[in-house]
């Protein structure tokens, strides 16, 4: 009996479902249309997964480890002296990581439960970096809100260039900004 490679199997699932996210919604794709784009049996497919949303959890969980990887105790909140430095070098690793996972969170992003659950669990990780819930709470959300419009929006601008916008306004002092009427 010739048993299947379970990393190649898993990668070719995981491959044919990014791809086919990339140019359609997730509900809208199927098991059959997975296991023929991974050249694979739906009885390979069976032997990993329940069904696609089983799929889809696995992956997502995967991917959100990473993303919420990025943001580690070492982190120091905005009003350390080292904070600019790494804060940029972090977004810019958490931007590069959305845009080679691209088609997974321009699909996620679409789906409300998916940017609450990710928004909830990043603003638990900003909380124990910062112990200060209300800074958490609004970084979380921004953060999330920021990344999803990037994202929805067609990556418009290169993961540089939105890490260097959204840790601009992250460490944005907003006592000293002053209404735009002044």
């Amino acid at each position: 009996m010739n048993v299947p490679n379970p990393v190649n199997a898993r990668e070719l699932i995981i491959a044919a479902l990014m791809e086919w996210i990339g140019s359609r919604p997730f509900e809208a794709v199927s098991v059959s249309q997975i296991v023929k784009k991974a050249g694979i049996s739906r009885s390979t497919f069976y032997l990993y997964y329940r069904d696609k949303f089983d799929l889809m959890d696995s992956v997502t969980a995967q991917i959100t480890d990473r993303f919420l990887s990025f943001y580690r105790n070492e982190i120091r909140p905005p009003w350390h002296q080292d904070a600019p430095f790494l804060v940029q070098e972090t977004t810019l690793a958490l931007c590069t990581h959305i845009q080679t996972n691209r088609t997974f969170y321009a699909d996620r992003f679409k789906d409300p439960h998916f940017v609450h659950q990710l928004t909830r669990r990043l603003t638990e990780r900003l909380f124990a970096i910062y112990r200060h819930q209300g800074y958490a709470t609004f970084a979380g959300y921004g953060t999330i809100g920021y990344l999803s419009q990037w994202v929805l929006s067609g990556f418009r601008l290169t993961p540089f260039e939105a890490s260097t916008e959204l840790t601009k306004i992250g460490l944005t002092n907003w006592a000293e900004m002053t209404s735009p009427t002044d």
